[in-house]
């Protein structure tokens, strides 16, 4: 529970972080890495990609009414007159910051949907490395069962923590507050299929 806790701790870290830079830095990051998926997958599927997130994006955000909710919690209320106490709440400047922050934050989302395309295509491009290296490992512990090597349970233990640790990283990278590419995740899968291999050789049960 308390590793759940500061994870989505660090995502809402990071939704603040964006909500804070300028629009226009934003616009940036996401054309950026647009720009970065094109080169690794090509247009045509950078295209195809493109659209899935948008699909995505208004069947979790749009279609339930969280983005209109937002946008009318901020605005609609200053399109209405009221007495003078009111009026100046209605009026204050903090509304525009939190309309505009709001106004990021919804891109930010949205450019998450992408990088859950982008996250999703490269696991399916890891499971090439990933599920030999686990059928490897465990060939390799079979082995030790039979021979004199022994298990380390500290490479066990090590690694163990490594690989719970890699399920971090799509979280952490989905609303990362600088343009991601392609290599970040397949990196992932590596380090992801390496300490799989570790794990699965070492395995401690069983022997």
């Amino acid at each position: 529970m308390r590793t759940i806790l500061i994870f989505i701790a660090i995502v809402f870290a990071e939704l603040f972080i964006m909500s804070l830079m300028p629009l226009e830095s934003v616009k940036s990051i996401i054309e950026e890495e647009t720009n970065h998926t094109k080169t690794w997958f090509g247009e045509q599927k950078t295209n195809s990609m493109l659209k899935d997130a948008s699909n995505l994006f208004t069947l979790l955000f749009i279609s339930t009414g969280a983005v209109q909710g937002s946008n009318d919690f901020f605005l609609k209320h200053r399109k209405k007159r009221y007495n003078k106490g009111w009026q100046q709440v209605s009026d204050a400047k903090i509304f525009d910051m939190l309309a505009s922050a709001m106004e990021k934050i919804w891109l930010v989302i949205k450019s998450g949907m992408l990088r859950l395309q982008i996250m999703w295509v490269c696991l399916l491009l890891g499971m090439s490395f990933i599920l030999p290296a686990l059928i490897d490992g465990l060939a390799i512990r079979q082995i030790q069962k039979w021979g004199e090597s022994n298990v380390s349970p500290n490479l066990y233990s090590y690694f163990n923590v490594i690989f719970i640790s890699c399920f971090a990283v799509p979280f952490i990278l989905l609303f990362w507050p600088m343009a991601i590419t392609p290599i970040y995740m397949l990196a992932w899968t590596v380090i992801l299929a390496g300490s799989l291999w570790v794990i699965s050789s070492n395995w401690q049960h069983g022997g």
